[in-house]
């Protein structure tokens, strides 16, 4: 106690005797250390629970186009496990970019995204290969095609992904490997955005194959020359400690992955 008083600067208790009782300004520490214990206490339970064996928290972050389909899907039946009724889940629907700095920084423990290469202190695991589609606006020279070489494209404006977008670097690898040049003439973020710029006429464009492109007045065509795909990869960080309940969630996504898209 005396060498607290004496890091404090002030006395905690006054000594009569025997008697030993708080001075004023103890009695107000005394006050809000209590307070600042409970919250400590609070806080230390809190997450215990949420880092323990049969229960846990999750956070997951993927791209908008995910929101319907696999991940809410895996999700759902992962939750419906008997040992797995106590764990919550916390959903962010980001950018690949976006994710990965949520990854590294603690922000996100697994994420759904494209491949961001040369990252390592990332685990990126492929899940599935989808392939991609040119869309048109439903009155445009091309909508009566089926499939279609990307080079067909060379005369029409094009809308691109924002550079953040992790399918950016993909589309630009497929223009490049077909030699074609186009003329960008807009950028959007993710493939509901785009589509809504094709549905108006502002130009075509190479996206993955998502239901949100089902909800406007376009055309899907598929490309032949070169043939084009994305890939989904599930991505978390190689070395930082997974609590169980995270570590379980990868496991279930690894084997669900083996039973719905077998590796050729």
């Amino acid at each position: 106690i005396a060498s607290l008083e004496k890091e404090l600067g002030f006395y905690l208790f006054e000594r009569r005797g025997k008697h030993v009782e708080l001075t004023k300004y103890g009695e107000m520490y005394y006050k809000q250390i209590r307070e600042a214990l409970d919250l400590i206490e609070k806080a230390t339970g809190s997450v215990k629970q949420m880092a323990q064996e049969n229960s846990g928290h999750i956070d997951i972050a993927y791209n908008p186009p995910f929101a319907q389909g696999f991940v809410p899907d895996f999700v759902s039946e992962f939750l419906a496990q008997e040992k797995e009724h106590r764990v919550t889940v916390q959903f962010n629907q980001a950018s690949s970019s976006k994710i990965v700095t949520g990854l590294l920084n603690g922000s996100y423990d697994v994420g759904f995204c494209t491949l961001i290469p040369n990252i390592p202190e990332l685990t990126f695991l492929p899940l599935m290969s989808e392939k991609m589609v040119v869309i048109v606006p439903s009155r445009h020279p091309l909508a009566g095609k089926r499939r279609i070489r990307l080079a067909e494209l060379a005369p029409y404006p094009f809308i691109k992904y924002i550079p953040e977008a992790g399918l950016h670097p993909i589309v630009d690898q497929y223009l490049n490997d077909a030699f074609l040049r186009v003329e960008t003439r807009c950028m959007a973020p993710d493939e509901r955005s785009i589509a809504a710029l094709v549905a108006s006429g502002s130009g075509v464009s190479l996206v993955a194959k998502v239901p949100a492109l089902d909800a406007f007045d376009l055309h899907q065509i598929e490309v032949t020359e070169p043939e084009c795909r994305r890939t989904v990869y599930l991505v978390y960080h190689t070395n930082r400690y997974l609590t169980p309940a995270v570590q379980r969630f990868l496991s279930f996504i690894r084997r669900k992955s083996r039973e719905t898209w077998p590796q050729p």
